[in-house]
Formats: structure tokens, C-alpha cells, sequence
């Protein structure tokens, strides 16, 4: 009987795969005139990426790109590879890769999937992006446990790549009995292991194997067993599909189109309801940053909004290239003039901190001419002042951050008191904090003379509002243990008020980046500050 089932389950999945991957030559997508990553750079890894393997299949699938320019064919046309998280699957006669692309280096944007022979010859390429992924499992006309089969590659790339463990937006008739949330759509999913055992088909475009992961089934709805989510965990295993079909990309499930994703996905009870209200994820199948990491008991924490990207900021302060920036710019903080490193990230996710660059007494300019790596942010020093970030700082920051959205960390250096300090300004959202620059536009709020907020402007009077209700200690209710400059407190308050997509953070005694969350409350005939920072 167990055989019936897994011969009906890898005939319902070998099924799926001809419906995603049955196209016709027409309908292809159309090669882009205007790719919006540089594929020149898509090739390019560390030789460490290649010494994982026993072939060097990224030289074998860049030669293979020379010759049929499929990267121009490709749905995603914005996502760059991370070859250190790229799974193989090798057997005697073929072998099978599946590629995480992202553009962000937060989520992934796609899977690259390709299959070679026993002569290392590439014999099929496919690209799955989001958007096609969603069209598939949202699609009811499609049988459930080929979605799950299908879902779950994705799963497991998103958690080699990134280390997710909670996904989101999952229809309710799927997983069934494994979900925490089914209003929410959300599951938690850990120790993911794919087994090397696989079978081959179709001359070895089609890859069938099993992989085994962990569900934790913490419900977070009262007492009982199962609100605690260590108590009920299960290990199962589930058999996936891998690999490429002789057409070079899928249409939509239920033919026509190309391969960009769109197309009518049935819509029916079944689909489930965004618990964040206005924080959506740029992928369908993650929790947006911060919503609750799949609990969603307070989306709205200010903490949990931001927990993403402070971590992101600290593993990039924690590298050795942010480290070796932090250890010049703190030795620049009581110097005369500012200084100012740029920061940059390989295509292999490794990190590039230029040296720093002297600068007048109080401006810099950053050096990213140095940089050989995508600018991703920066740090400078205030020249023996406070670390405050100044309106300067804010703006220059969300003007970057406005054109490339790889940029997301500014790292400010200054003296308070005898002791050197440092704050920083973390991007949560592009969307946000573009939305906050057309709001409060530099030339209704910058004083070039000052390089501060200008007097009267609406941030000016926002934050001056906060530092007066902050500087009266007799009120002010602060948990944070830190000591602050009033104009932080100020920045902390508005862009926690307008949601400005950017956070500000300060490094405390063991060198990590806590988030400062300051609003106002109202009191008996009075009003408070109230500040704390994350843990």
C-alpha cells in the first residue's frame, strides 16, 4: 500500500512538472532589452563557491551561457546568484542544480534549475520566479500534493540561503494539521535535509529524491502542549522533483503566456489573509521583516518590525571588513576633520570596507571610487562632535538608498564625554523611506548652513517637539539603560510616527546594534517620553 502511494504521489509530481514545463517555442518569454542586474557580473564567484563541488559547474554554465545567452531568456531578470548555497545532486549519469537568485540579499527572487549529463554538458535549464511559484501553489486546479512538492524546493532554498525557518501565505488546503496559523497561512520548518539518493528520468532532466525537515507545530492559542513550540515537533519526509524539461521556461499552470508569472490564479476560501496589515513581504511566502516571525501575536512591535534588518546591520558590522571599518573610524572619531569609509558587498556575500578618507572639519565625502563590490553603505566621523546622525546624514542616506536598493547601512562616529560612541541608520524598507523623502523633501527641511533639520520645517518641529518632552527627566520614562543625545531620541520618534522605513540604532558596551524606540504618551494633564531599545 505505502508503495501505491509514492508511486501515485511521483506520478501526480511528474504530471506537474509537464504542466509547468510544457510550453510551446512560441511561447516563450521574450528576451530583455534592459535586464536590470549586470550580467556581466552573474558568473562571477569566490573560489571557494567552486572548490564545494567536485566539477566547477559555474565555469560549465557560464560557457553554456555564451553560447545560448539564456540568462536574457530568463523570467527573473533582477536577481544575482549566490553560488555558496547552490545544492547539487550528482548521480552516475547526470547531475541536477538548483540556484538561488536574489536581488536583495534578504529573500530570494528565484530558483535556477539545471540538469547535465555524464560528460558535464548542460542538457536543461529553467527558471522559476516568484511569481510562477505563486501561480502553481495558489492554483486549486492543480492536485495539493504536487503543490506541497513543488512549495517545498523553494522551502529549502530559502532555508539554505537564508536560514528562514517560518514561511507565510500558505492556502489553507495545504499542509493541513502542520500550519500554526491557518487564518495566517503561516508554518514553521527546520533542520531541512535533502537526502544525495535520488532517481533519474527523461535522460535525466528529472530528479526524484526526498527530503526530510522538521515541523514545529506551536500554535501560540492558549494553553496546552502545543502553544510551546519546542513540546511538538515532527520529522517527515516528503519526496520532491527537480530539474528541467526540454523547452528552455514554464508557462503559466494551464498553458498560455510565458514564463513571467502572470496569468488568473484561482480565487477561492482557501487563500490566506495578510496579518500585517501594511507590511507586505516582497515574496508571497515570506513573513514581511519583522511581522511576528510567524506568530503574529503583536505585528506591530516596533521590535519585531525591525529585528531583520538590525540583524542584517550586525552581521555586516560583525564581518571582517566591517570590523576593520569600525576599528579606523573609531580611531578618526576625535580627530579634526571627518573621515568616511565606504562598504561593499561581493557577489559571494563576502564584504569590502575601502580605507577612510579625510574629509573638511564638518563634511566627507564618501570614497565609493574605491569600492570594486556593490555599495551597500558606509560610515563616517563627526570630528570630535556626537555620533548623533545630523539631518545631512538622513538625507544623503535616503538619496542613496533611493537609487540603489542594495544601499542600507550608514555607521556615524563621535565622542560623548571621554568615550567614543557610535550610532547607526538601518533601512527596514526602500518602499517607506521613499515614501518618507517625497513627504519631507530635503529642500523643505535641510538647512545647508547647519547641516541640520531647518528651523520651523515639520521635522524640525517634530523632533524639537520630542527632545523638550525628553529633556524633562521628572516624566520621561526610559527603560533603555543608555544614554542618548536628545536629537536621536528626536529621529527615533518620527520614524517610528511616519513609518519612515529606516531605523536608528546605537552600539552598545558588547558591540551590537539595539534598535531605540522613543514615542510620546499621554499623561494626567501632561505628556511623556517614553524610550526603550530592542533586545
Amino acid at each position: 500500500m505505502m508503495k501505491k502511494k509514492m508511486i501515485l504521489k511521483l506520478s501526480m509530481l511528474a504530471a506537474l512538472l509537464a504542466l509547468l514545463w510544457g510550453c510551446r517555442t512560441e511561447d516563450l518569454v521574450k528576451p530583455e532589452k534592459d535586464p536590470q542586474r549586470n550580467n556581466a557580473e552573474f558568473f562571477r564567484h569566490s573560489a571557494s563557491a567552486s572548490a564545494k563541488n567536485s566539477k566547477d559547474y559555474i565555469s560549465i554554465l557560464e560557457e553554456y551561457h555564451k553560447k545560448n545567452d539564456f540568462l536574457s531568456l530568463m523570467p527573473d531578470q533582477k536577481g544575482m546568484p549566490i553560488w555558496e548555497k547552490m545544492y547539487v545532486v550528482e548521480t552516475e549519469k547526470a547531475s541536477c542544480l538548483m540556484i538561488p537568485l536574489s536581488y536583495n540579499d534578504e529573500t530570494m527572487s528565484s530558483i535556477l534549475f539545471v540538469t547535465l549529463d555524464g560528460q558535464n554538458r548542460v542538457t536543461g535549464v529553467k527558471n522559476i520566479d516568484n511569481a510562477i511559484l505563486k501561480s502553481v501553489v495558489y492554483n486549486q486546479r492543480i492536485s495539493k500534493e504536487a503543490r506541497e512538492q513543488f512549495f517545498l524546493n523553494f522551502m529549502l532554498m530559502d532555508n539554505r540561503t537564508f536560514g528562514n525557518e517560518h514561511f507565510a501565505g500558505i492556502p489553507k488546503d495545504l499542509f493541513v494539521g502542520d500550519k500554526s496559523d491557518d487564518r495566517y497561512g503561516t508554518m514553521r520548518l527546520k533542520d531541512f535535509k535533502p537526502s544525495d539518493a535520488v532517481t533519474t528520468q527523461q535522460a535525466g532532466k528529472l530528479f526524484i529524491g526526498m527530503v526530510c525537515v522538521t515541523v514545529v507545530h506551536c500554535t501560540h492559542h492558549g494553553s496546552g502542549a502545543c502553544d510551546a513550540c519546542s513540546a511538538c515537533q515532527t520529522t517527515t519526509c516528503t519526496p520532491t522533483i527537480m530539474g528541467t524539461a526540454d523547452d528552455p521556461f514554464p508557462t503559466n499552470p494551464g498553458g498560455g503566456g510565458g514564463g513571467s508569472g502572470g496569468g488568473s490564479i484561482p480565487v477561492g476560501p482557501d487563500l490566506p489573509e495578510n496579518p500585517c496589515r501594511s507590511q507586505v513581504s516582497s515574496v508571497f511566502y515570506r513573513p514581511a521583516p519583522g511581522c511576528g516571525d510567524g506568530t503574529y501575536t503583536n505585528p506591530d512591535n516596533p521590535c519585531n518590525k525591525a529585528r531583520a534588518s538590525i540583524t542584517k546591520a550586525n552581521a555586516v558590522l560583525h564581518s571582517t571588513a566591517g570590523q576593520t571599518m569600525d576599528a579606523a573610524l573609531k580611531g578618526k572619531a576625535g580627530a579634526q576633520n571627518e573621515w568616511a569609509a565606504a562598504l561593499g558587498q561581493y557577489p559571494d556575500n563576502t564584504y569590502q570596507a575601502t580605507a577612510p578618507v579625510e574629509g573638511a572639519q564638518h563634511s566627507s565625502n564618501v570614497p565609493v571610487g574605491l569600492l570594486n563590490s556593490t555599495n551597500i553603505g558606509d560610515g563616517h566621523s563627526h570630528s570630535g562632535n556626537s555620533a548623533a546622525p545630523s539631518a545631512g546624514d538622513l538625507y544623503g542616506m535616503l538619496e542613496m538608498a533611493a537609487t540603489n536598493p542594495k544601499f542600507k547601512y550608514r555607521f556615524v562616529y563621535g565622542i560623548s564625554g571621554s568615550s567614543i560612541e557610535s550610532y547607526a541608520l538601518v533601512l527596514n524598507s526602500q518602499t517607506a523611506a521613499i515614501a518618507f523623502l517625497a513627504a519631507y523633501p530635503r529642500s523643505e527641511n535641510y538647512d545647508p548652513e547647519t547641516h541640520g533639520f531647518l528651523e520651523n520645517s515639520n521635522l524640525w518641529n517634530e523632533i524639537e517637539k520630542m527632545k523638550i518632552i525628553y529633556n524633562n527627566k521628572s516624566t520621561a520614562l526610559d527603560t533603555s539603560g543608555e544614554t542618548y543625545e536628545p536629537r536621536v531620541v528626536g529621529l527615533a520618534y518620527i520614524f517610528e510616527k511616519v513609518n519612515a522605513g529606516i531605523n536608528i540604532a546605537k552600539l552598545d558596551t558588547n558591540g551590537n546594534l539595539k534598535k531605540i524606540n522613543a514615542t510620546i504618551e499621554k499623561i494626567p494633564n501632561d505628556e511623556r517620553a517614553k524610550i526603550s531599545k530592542c533586545p
